[in-house]
């Protein structure tokens, strides 16, 4: 289950958030994507925003059980 989408132009990325994984996709070239993997990321971690001025994407974790709501940051590298 995805809830966002965010492209990264200078690596020519899709980032996917849903249910507990961030998915990753390179661009080949217009029409065509190759999987990279997922990273673990949080239950029920949808919402996520990517900065290309800070090269961060930010990603929000509800809280869940005993665990606070938090906001993950990943910095992208090629």
């Amino acid at each position: 289950m995805v809830d966002d989408i965010a492209y990264d132009a200078k690596l020519k990325r899709l980032y996917l958030s849903g249910d507990q994984f961030v998915e990753i996709f390179k661009q080949d070239d217009a029409d065509h994507y190759t999987s990279m993997g997922k990273i673990a990321s949080g239950f029920r971690a949808k919402t996520a925003l990517f900065v290309p001025e800070l090269n961060r994407y930010f990603l929000a974790v509800p809280r869940h059980n005993k665990r606070d709501a938090t906001v993950k940051v990943y910095e992208p590298t090629p």
